[in-house]
């Protein structure tokens, strides 16, 4: 295809290769989408170089509507928008053409399959099947450069493949399960409310040690829902036993109507509900809304234990609405004597305490409390003082702390607040997507349930 000495043309093809595994290994640090377009767009262009030094110029072709494509992703991502179907299918007539036209022989259909596939699969927000795209992309293209004799390219492809396959088990444990999201949730917080937590064959049982007897703090987790009924007689039995409310939290999909959803309806026909939670998650790759903050003069800081009663003093004025831990009651003292015994460096159930402050002149006006593991990171408490409210402190706060969890490797942001809440709105509208729900059912009165469960009456 150009006319260079073979050795020197070989040795160019191999040194940009290289110069491809140090560009697509720094992709992988990055867990925001625009960033990893953007490396990869890097990456593309030296394909499309390899691919004409190696003389095949379908393939150069094919790779460059791959690079325009990513591009096109690329600004998507910055705008925290989803690219549009159109984009897509336009992308796909591209390299249907390109290899109909420029076809060269049967090598050219492993490309064709190669850039559909990472087409499709980086077009949605599905990290599983991202990785999976990669996996196989690697698998495809790994012998495709062997063949034009580009092997530290082939070389690239199967560190990219293997590079997938290493994410794919460290993030095997995320799920979207509500159940399985309640029940983390709830150990991770575990230490900071104050609560006990004893597992039963169908459930998990949350109890106050604060003397806090309400249903936020005094619950069931029904985690079988193969015999519900039998499960709430035990459930009713437990909770009479720790003389607390008889209230079933029952998590379920919502974006499906499955077995699950269609119980927690039927419930509600017979229970009234304590409280309705909504489970939800930031999009993979997505970042905050609006996250630049207002006022100047704010700065934003991972703290330590040492800045504890900063976040005491924010937590009283947001929380309870108080000027000084004088004026609480028994079992807010006792939440927030809860707050100052976190630990901001050691590992409690699995994960780790993270803790962020705004501070305005040197003084702290918001805060953010994130508990994470290697994998995911829960939001816990995030408040700012009312003089600062609607000026972005929050939205900037936590969009400063996510990119700190993702720099720590964790993927998955999820956070657990009321539904219909002036909260889902604001997390609905800085790209968090909903996952599940939450029912608390109270149980005190089973016995029309009890009459619809042996005798099919309503």
């Amino acid at each position: 295809m150009l006319d260079l000495d073979p050795t020197i043309t070989f040795w160019l093809v191999q040194a940009i290769g290289i110069i491809q595994v140090v560009i697509l290994s720094a992709s992988f640090f990055f867990k925001v989408k625009w960033k990893i377009m953007l490396w990869l767009t890097f990456s593309n262009v030296l394909s499309v170089i390899v691919l004409l030094f190696s003389g095949t110029l379908s393939g150069a072709l094919l790779v460059v509507g791959a690079t325009v494509r990513t591009i096109i992703y690329f600004v998507y991502s910055k705008l925290n928008r989803k690219p549009d179907l159109a984009i897509v299918l336009l992308v796909l007539v591209y390299v249907t053409v390109i290899t109909v036209v420029f076809w060269d022989g049967p090598l050219d259909l492993v490309m064709f399959f190669s850039l559909s596939l990472i087409t499709i699969s980086t077009w949605q927000n599905n990290v599983t099947i991202l990785r999976v795209s990669y996996v196989i992309d690697g698998l495809l293209l790994f012998p495709y450069y062997i063949v034009l004799g580009a092997y530290t390219s082939a070389a690239c492809q199967l560190f990219c493949a293997i590079a997938s396959v290493i994410s794919l088990i460290k993030y095997s444990n995320t799920t979207e399960n509500p159940i399985h999201i309640s029940q983390r949730f709830i150990s991770a917080n575990k230490n900071l409310w104050g609560s006990n937590i004893s597992n039963f064959n169908t459930f998990d049982m949350v109890v106050s040690n604060n003397g806090d007897k309400t249903s936020h703090c005094n619950y069931c987790v029904l985690k079988d829902y193969k015999n519900v009924f039998d499960s709430i007689q035990k459930i009713k039995e437990e909770c009479k036993n720790n003389n607390i409310k008889e209230v079933v939290y029952f998590p379920f999909n919502t974006r499906h109507y499955n077995n699950e959803t269609s119980l927690a309806h039927t419930l509600n026909m017979f229970f009234p509900i304590e409280r309705n939670d909504v489970l939800m998650k930031l999009i993979y790759g997505f970042n905050m809304n609006n996250t630049k903050c207002m006022l100047k003069e704010v700065e934003f800081k991972e703290v330590d234990e040492t800045k504890i009663f900063d976040i005491v003093e924010l937590y009283i004025k947001c929380y309870f609405k108080k000027d000084s831990e004088k004026e609480l009651t028994k079992s807010q003292k006792a939440e927030i004597q809860n707050l100052k015994n976190i630990n901001l460096t050691d590992e409690v159930n699995g994960y780790k305490f993270c803790a962020y402050v705004a501070y305005y002149k040197e003084k702290p006006i918001a805060f953010l409390i994130l508990m994470h593991n290697a994998i995911e990171s829960f939001i816990t408490k995030i408040g700012t003082l009312p003089l600062f409210r609607q000026k972005n402190v929050a939205t900037a706060l936590l969009q400063y702390g996510i990119t700190n969890q993702r720099a720590k490797g964790v993927q998955d942001i999820i956070i657990v607040t009321d539904k219909n809440s002036v909260s889902e709105e604001f997390y609905k509208f800085n790209n968090f997507k909903e996952i599940g729900q939450g029912y608390a059912f109270d149980v005190t009165d089973i016995e029309k349930y009890q009459d619809f469960v042996e005798n099919n009456n309503f």
